[in-house]
């Protein structure tokens, strides 16, 4: 049922609800399943992509800041080993992080998890 949406021009979003009442769903983890069932029911990588770079910055009037790499935006970019567009699955292949132009590289982020286990 999605392609038809899609196809007709229907903006769908992604983005995987969680929070203080909803344990089993967790960020980051959750939003990479729910692309990888958007395209299991018939998108492409690029256009399940879209639902959440694009799509979700538009809807919430956001465009201005996010959705593209652009002077006056905001950059916060993962540094994949593997291309997403071939396989959505990919988008677990996190090499480096930059947030706020600092770089986290797989180690770094690594140690970063490891610490919060504990």
């Amino acid at each position: 049922m999605i392609v038809p949406l899609y196809e007709s021009g229907v903006k769908v979003l992604a983005g995987s609800d969680s929070g203080a009442f909803n344990s089993f769903v967790y960020p980051g983890e959750s939003l990479h399943l729910e692309l990888q069932s958007l395209v299991a029911a018939g998108l492409t990588p690029q256009q399940a992509l879209i639902t959440s770079i694009i799509n979700g910055p538009e809807f919430f009037g956001l465009s201005e800041f996010y959705g593209s790499i652009s002077e006056n935006k905001i950059a916060n970019i993962i540094i994949l080993d593997k291309n997403p567009l071939e396989n959505i699955e990919n988008l677990t292949t996190n090499r480096a992080t930059i947030i706020k132009g600092k770089i986290y590289d797989k180690q770094m982020l690594a140690a970063m998890l490891k610490d919060m286990k504990n």
